[in-house]
């Protein structure tokens, strides 16, 4: 995931990262959020552990799991 962000070129621009725990809540709570993005879970760049990550879960529940869990991700450029 974070090779992706940091690799991404999308609409031409190279400065998209993944979000932490809160811009991911504002974000998730301030805007209206396509429906598409909160499947089961999205990771975000917040580490918990050195083996653990954040993620929020599509019931609105943040917590954490293991970094080699499958998940989906977005990318942002500005917050």
């Amino acid at each position: 995931v974070c090779d992706e962000a940091n690799n991404s070129k999308k609409s031409g621009c190279d400065d998209w990262f993944i979000p932490s725990k809160d811009e991911l809540d504002a974000i998730r709570t301030s805007t209206v959020v396509p429906s598409n993005w909160f499947y089961n879970s999205i990771w975000t760049s917040s580490e918990d552990t050195n083996n653990t990550a954040y993620h929020w879960l599509l019931s609105g529940s943040l917590t954490t799991t293991y970094k080699g869990n499958n998940m989906n991700c977005v990318l942002i450029r500005s917050f």
